[in-house]
């Protein structure tokens, strides 16, 4: 490509993307809603395979607290660097601490092993 396009295109990139960003953002915006309120309605119909009790969103709100302290625990120990965070668990059991994964191509919780690590 002959760098004398380089310039131009690189405008004509940008003001699309600026033109698209308003119906873009309510787009995203909604898939996330819809997203979690799929995960609540999925938390309050499905049991516990290890204790029996219906997760609910507790199960949700106790996974983010853990997830938030994990989070900051390693912020604290480790400040100066930068880390990659994936999210594994996304539903824990008031009840018994079981670690739900959220499969959001089913929609279904599944139970992850005791291995796959707790954050």
């Amino acid at each position: 490509m002959p760098t004398f396009l380089a310039m131009p295109l690189i405008l004509l990139a940008m003001l699309v993307l600026i033109a698209t960003l308003p119906v873009a953002l309510p787009i995203v915006a909604a898939m996330i809603g819809r997203d979690k309120q799929r995960r609540r309605a999925c938390a309050g119909a499905t049991r516990c395979s290890q204790c029996g009790q219906v997760l609910g969103t507790a199960a949700l709100d106790a996974s983010d607290d853990a997830n938030r302290s994990h989070v900051e625990d390693l912020r604290r120990r480790c400040p100066n660097h930068l880390l990659r965070m994936v999210r594994h668990a996304h539903a824990r059991c008031t009840q018994c601490g079981a670690n739900y994964a959220w499969d959001s191509q089913v929609g279904i919780l599944t139970r992850l092993s005791d291995c796959a690590g707790s954050a």
